[in-house]
């Protein structure tokens, strides 16, 4: 799951991608909601999930909260988007919603920066060695789609994994 933001708090997207589309993915492009053959059906979603006036009114305080902070739009996501991604996992147990043991959820902004440095603050470390294993690496967005990325720092050990 990837939440997308881009102006403040009330402006985002959630996107999630199921087990059975995770074959149309490749691990390159995990953490890039957009190229996920999905992207239309998440993005109409947020205006479904903005219609919870809890949610709304919860964006709004965030908002206000952050208006007098500076916004580290280049180093990572706002710490109230981090610990909330943290809490999805429970959330969606708590609502009798089955996950898979590797979902990780990663804050963003639109442009991506902050994968980097969210997943492994959002994540537990058993899924963090899951995606590791699977080589799902979060990576730093670039305006060239096919520019190289870095690693990320917490994955300086894992293996690359082999394109073919």
């Amino acid at each position: 799951m990837v939440i997308r933001w881009f102006e403040g708090p009330g402006y985002l997207t959630v996107h999630a991608l199921g087990t059975a589309e995770e074959a149309d993915v490749s691990a390159a492009d995990a953490w890039l909601p957009l190229e996920w053959p999905n992207n239309r059906r998440e993005i109409t979603r947020v205006d479904t999930i903005f219609e919870d006036q809890t949610l709304s009114a919860a964006a709004a305080a965030l908002a206000a909260e952050l208006d007098d902070a500076s916004w580290p739009w280049e180093t990572q996501p706002p710490e109230p988007l981090v610990q909330a991604a943290a809490r999805v996992r429970q959330l969606l147990a708590d609502a009798g919603v089955d996950v898979a043991a590797h979902f990780a959820v990663g804050v963003c902004h639109f442009e991506g920066w902050g994968l980097e440095e969210s997943v492994p603050r959002a994540n537990l470390k058993p899924t963090l060695e899951l995606l590791r294993e699977q080589g799902i690496e979060p990576g730093e967005s670039h305006d060239d789609p096919h520019a190289p990325r870095k690693r990320p720092r917490w994955l300086a050990g894992a293996r690359k994994r082999q394109r073919t």
